[in-house]
Order: C-alpha cells, then structure tokens, then sequence
C-alpha cells in the first residue's frame, strides 16, 4: 500500500513538472491532474470497500453494506471518469462530463453518510445490549468466581419452595463454608484468599 501511494505521488509529481513549464500545455496538464486524481481516489475507495468487506461487522448489519455498496459505486464512477479522460469520445468534454456527475457525487455522499451513520447506530446498540447482559450477569453471580451469588441463590431458593409447596414435595439445601477463612485473608491477603 505504501509502494503504491509513493508510486502515485510520484507519477503526479512527475508529470506536473514536466507539464509545468510549457504553457501551451495547459489542457494536457488539467486532464491529466483529474485523471490522476480520479486514480488516486477510486484506488483508495476501492481499497476501503475491500477491507470494509472482509470485516467481521460486514456480515452483521445494515450501516456496513450501505458504506460497501457505496464505496463500490463511487469506485465505479471515479473508474468512468478516469476512462473519459483517457479516452477521446467524439463530442464528449471530460471536463463538461465531469461536471455534470454532480448529482451522482451527491448520492453517493448521501449513501457514505447513512452507511456510517447507520453503522454506528448499530454499533452503539450493539455495545449497549452487550453492557446490559453484563450488569445482569453482574447482579446474580460473583465477579470473582462466576458462580451465582446469595441473590441469585435466594431467588431459585424462593422458586424451588414455591414449587415444592404445589406438588407438595420436599426441598433439600446444603450448605458448605471454610472454617477460619477471615484467617487466610488477614494474614496471607486478599489475592491468596481469592486464589485459594
């Protein structure tokens, strides 16, 4: 990539000095900054398109295929312009051409916009639900072990009675406790207590 934006700054660097010095080269000069700069840009939109692609979040929404979809519409249309530059159509000005694509441009800066926009929505959303399970598993188990907490455990403790009492059935608890453990904490520390 890098080899590739060197090369690209040094062809445009290349040819503005060698069209820099003559002024009846002045038609030349232009068409070939826009089409170096069509180049450049559907090279980098390509290459965004292309990575956007092989993410991981492409698969999982909207925003994603939006900005995907766009990224390859404006490749494609930079790609058009580059040709009509390169290409002499009879009748057809490059420039007066490009001029007239404006309304494309637009669409296609609306579509970045709401790829993105929509994309971090989802995201956004996603990173809340995600926080969301994490407080709830937070609130019933230990953050220590993972093992369900005392709330989690008076809760099912609550359920397993309830449903004990309709069948008419019994329920059994065991409880199992270190004996001295305050012990290990004060003198050894918190980490061996919690490594023990």
């Amino acid at each position: 990539q890098r080899r590739m934006i060197l090369a690209l700054v040094g062809t445009a660097v290349l040819s503005a000095t060698l069209f820099a010095w003559d002024p009846s080269a002045l038609y030349q000069r232009m068409a070939l900054r826009v089409g170096l700069r069509h180049l450049l840009e559907a090279l980098a939109l390509g290459a965004a398109g292309l990575l956007l692609v092989r993410a991981a979040s492409f698969r999982h929404g909207l925003g994603p295929r939006v900005l995907g979809i766009t990224l390859a519409a404006a490749t494609l249309q930079h790609l058009h312009v580059l040709a009509l530059h390169l290409v002499a159509i009879p009748g057809i000005s490059p420039v007066a051409y490009g001029a007239g694509t404006k309304l494309v441009d637009l669409l296609i800066s609306v579509g970045m916009g709401m790829g993105m926009g929509i994309w971090l929505l989802e995201e956004e959303r996603r990173n809340a639900a995600l926080a969301s399970r994490e407080v709830e598993h937070l609130a019933y188990h230990d953050a220590l072990t993972g093992l369900p907490n005392r709330r989690l455990l008076l809760d099912r403790l609550d359920q397993a009675i309830a449903q004990a009492r309709r069948g008419e059935e019994k329920v059994v608890l065991m409880f199992l406790d270190l004996d001295r453990f305050k012990v290990i904490n004060d003198s050894l520390g918190h980490a061996v207590g919690d490594e023990l």
